[in-house]
């Protein structure tokens, strides 16, 4: 009974080879597209963790450059505020002196010979008659 079952399977076998060839080789062609997107799978999920890196690392550039720009220009601002204070004060000690200057040239009596003295001139005396 067992020959009669093996013999009708081979028969079958024989009549049918092209079905099974086709079925095997679908078989193996399936398996194997399940192999390589299981490794695509893989591949894709460490570019997204590698994007996800450099996603945090340009953003934390971005907000360094952000802080620094900010810093940068609190320091500029107060470089000119600190220059435009000196620039005031010295305005005013050289409206002082001016003034102290112009005072004293009004009280002296000898400002032509200081003046010429200063510039390298002759002093003349004016006749007043």
């Amino acid at each position: 009974m067992s020959l009669s079952i093996w013999s009708k399977a081979w028969t079958w076998i024989k009549s049918k080879w092209k079905w099974i060839v086709g079925f095997v080789v679908g078989l193996i062609t399936l398996l194997s597209v399940m192999m390589r997107s299981r490794q695509q799978k893989k591949v894709l999920e460490a570019a997204n963790k590698a994007h996800e890196k450099e996603n945090k690392i340009n953003e934390k550039a971005k907000d360094d450059l952000v802080t620094g720009l900010a810093k940068i220009s609190e320091d500029k601002d107060k470089k000119i505020e600190e220059a435009l204070i000196e620039s005031d004060k010295k305005k005013k000690d050289l409206q002082k002196e001016k003034e102290g200057f112009v005072e004293e040239s009004a009280n002296s009596e000898d400002l032509g010979r200081k003046i010429a003295d200063l510039i390298g001139a002759d002093y003349v005396e004016a006749d007043d008659e």
